[in-house]
This record gives C-alpha cells, sequence and structure tokens, in this order.
C-alpha cells in the first residue's frame, strides 16, 4: 500500500472516528432496592378523645428504613445525551424504637421521573433526574389493638445515577437520591373510655441521602 493511500484511509477512519453517536429510543425496565435517609422529624401525635389514654412517647428518627422499587423509563438518546421520561412503583418500609412499643411505617407511592442521561460511553451513561409522587400511609405496631387507616403519604427530590448497560441488554447500576417525605398516618382503638379514640401521627422527613442498587434489562 503506498503512503497516499495510507493517508487516505487513516483520515477516513479518523472521520468515522468523529462521526456523531446515533439517535436512539430506549427503555429501561429497573428493579431497585437500598437504604435511605433515617432523618425525621416527628410532631407530636394528636389524639380526638374526650379522655386520651394514649401518653406513649414516639422516636423521632428512624433505626432502619428501606425501600424497594421498579422502575420503567424512557430514554431519547441523542449526540452525547437525551431527555429521560420515567414512573417509579416503590413501597417504602421505616421502623422506629419508642418508649414502650415499636412502630413500622409503611409507604407505597407512585412517582414520576424527569431528567436527563449523559452518553458516558458504549456501555456507561448517568442521570440526573428529578422526581415526585404520592402514595399511602400506615404504620403497625402502635401498642394497643388499632385499626388502621390509611393516610396520604408525600415525596419528591432529586437524584444521579450511573448504569452499565452490556450487550445482552442487562443493566446494573448504581443509584443516590435525595428526598424529602410527608405523611400523617392514623389510627383509631377504643380507649379505657369505651369510646373509639383516633391518634394521628404526622412524621416529616427532613432531606437525607440514600442509596439504591438497580437491576435491570433494556428494550
Amino acid at each position: 500500500m503506498s503512503r497516499s493511500e495510507i493517508m487516505v484511509l487513516a483520515l477516513s477512519l479518523g472521520g468515522i472516528c468523529l462521526l456523531p453517536a446515533e439517535d436512539i429510543d430506549v427503555n429501561d425496565l429497573r428493579l431497585k432496592a437500598g437504604i435511605l435517609s433515617d432523618a425525621y422529624k416527628q410532631a407530636a401525635p394528636t389524639v380526638d378523645s374526650a379522655a386520651p389514654t394514649y401518653t406513649t412517647s414516639l422516636a423521632t428518627n428512624a433505626d432502619s428504613n428501606g425501600r424497594i422499587e421498579l422502575e420503567w423509563c424512557h430514554i431519547a438518546f441523542g449526540d452525547g445525551g437525551g431527555l429521560v421520561l420515567g414512573v417509579d412503583l416503590a413501597l417504602n418500609r421505616a421502623h422506629f424504637t419508642n418508649s414502650d412499643h415499636n412502630t413500622t411505617l409503611w409507604s407505597p407511592v407512585a412517582d414520576g421521573v424527569m431528567g436527563y442521561a449523559l452518553r458516558l460511553g458504549d456501555i456507561l451513561h448517568a442521570e440526573a433526574t428529578l422526581f415526585g409522587g404520592e402514595g399511602r400511609a400506615s404504620e403497625d405496631g402502635l401498642g394497643f389493638n388499632a385499626l388502621r387507616h390509611g393516610s396520604a403519604y408525600y415525596e419528591y427530590g432529586g437524584r444521579i445515577a450511573l448504569y452499565g448497560t452490556f450487550a445482552s441488554a442487562y443493566q446494573v447500576g448504581i443509584e443516590v437520591p435525595y428526598r424529602f417525605t410527608k405523611t400523617s398516618a392514623t389510627s383509631s382503638y377504643v380507649g379505657s373510655d369505651g369510646n373509639w379514640e383516633t391518634v394521628t401521627d404526622t412524621r416529616r422527613s427532613v432531606g437525607g441521602f440514600a442509596c439504591l442498587l438497580v437491576l435491570g434489562t433494556r428494550f
């Protein structure tokens, strides 16, 4: 091969390498699990009763706080990155050790997700997204034979994540969200006066980082 032919080949390969990444739309289905912040701000419980018998002291911060989540998201990859839109279905479980009993706060929730994905190579991409949604919350183990009532649960925040997607379409990743939540779970029970008493326990997270591990697939 002559020197001129070698130069033409090199320039051609260089031009190929400088071509923008292919535009492509993808869908990711992800299963996530991990730990959430245990920091909560808890208002004093309110009791709807003429003669309340509920006098226990409630813990502020959770002893443990976990989450399992199923997410679908659509990514419109362009030259270097693209828009992310998605939906999360999740279940949160926070456990509190109080003065005379334990409390478990269950919070199923649905979130909407929107943000940006950045290509970092053939396998890796990063995401920065905002999320927010609503669900229901209830408490177990209030120390008496209680009837639980669901109450509204709200959460919102932002997150960053790093994902690797392989030729087999399997995906692994790690996600670091920062979230705020609020709920006012209620329970009713028969008090010493024979009447129904209603306890409202308002808990608001003060914001905190979390860490979720991710397994998924792309289609």
